[in-house]
């Protein structure tokens, strides 16, 4: 008998709760045979690739998901014209995320979106019950049941070591990177305001403020991580370009005004380890 991975159950008590939380139940190892290729939807022939890079607690990723995803998949991915490839990109709770990649494997390449459609619906009731290790083990058992999965393959998935090296091997944004060290350095900040004066430029996001010189030159500022980057801004009409660099990676935000007064933030992730760019991007609403 074994308990639920002891890394989802550190990181659901880290979570402060007003319950007192309660340890998941133990479990029985039985054999399972997860998906351990590449998450695709679609035709695998078809002549575009989109590769999302997403996570099931991530709300931006909700948003896309709810809102935009449908008439992506109906367009483009039913029609044969597109195929979609998803990574994982975890995000706060870290754990909780992977448990979902986890248990989407285990449900088979047939039912892998399904799990991700039903934790996406998800999202607030397991972000919720992380606060309590046995709340959340319950949740995921019942997805699981869902997608005819047991309580014990669902133990079993949280715990599996080819699961997990799945999940790393084929996210280019876990493959050779530091986990947490990226996901920090790259968090997404819920809001975003802008200052200037005569000479410099400041960008604030949430509580930290990044200002440099109007005319592009460097200064050295330090990043989530606690390491130290060059900072730069590129002030054109209707954009604003922020680059931050380093000796080995870095990232670019870049800035505009889009239709009904929506800023939109589009981000550029490089690095030295990274077999291509990661780009994405983020919309943000003025404030009432």
């Amino acid at each position: 008998m074994r308990r639920l991975s002891l890394a989802l159950a550190a990181a659901a008590l880290a979570l402060a709760a007003c319950e007192v939380p309660r340890e998941a139940e133990a479990y029985t190892t039985v054999p399972i045979t997860p998906f351990l290729g590449e998450p695709v939807l679609g035709d695998k022939g078809a002549p575009v690739t989109i590769t999302e890079y997403a996570s099931t607690t991530c709300g931006h990723c909700k948003a896309f998901h709810d809102q935009v995803f449908p008439e992506l998949k109906a367009k483009y991915i039913d029609t044969g014209k597109v195929k979609l490839v998803w990574a994982v990109m975890p995000t706060p709770p870290a754990a909780v995320s992977l448990a979902g990649a986890a248990l989407a494997r285990c449900a088979g390449e047939d039912r892998f979106f399904a799990v991700l459609d039903d934790l996406f619906d998800r999202q607030d009731a397991l972000v919720e019950a992380s606060r309590n290790p046995w709340q959340l083990q319950n949740r995921l058992r019942e997805i699981g049941a869902r997608h005819g999965l047991t309580p014990d393959q669902v133990g079993t998935c949280m715990d599996d070591k080819a699961i997990d090296a799945a999940c790393s091997e084929l996210s280019p944004l876990i493959r050779g990177i530091a986990r947490e060290q990226l996901l920090s350095a790259n968090a997404i900040a819920s809001s975003i305001a802008f200052s200037a004066d005569k000479k410099n430029v400041t960008v604030s996001a949430d509580a930290r403020n990044y200002r440099a010189p109007l005319d592009g030159s460097k200064v050295r500022v330090r990043v989530p991580t606690g390491d130290e980057m060059d900072l730069r801004y590129a002030v054109k009409t209707g954009r604003v370009d922020q680059l931050f660099e380093g000796d080995d990676r870095g990232r670019t935000n870049r800035y505009t005004l889009g239709d009904d007064d929506v800023l939109v933030m589009g981000v550029r992730v490089f690095a030295s380890q990274l077999p291509k760019d990661v780009l994405y991007k983020l919309t943000y609403r003025r404030a009432s």
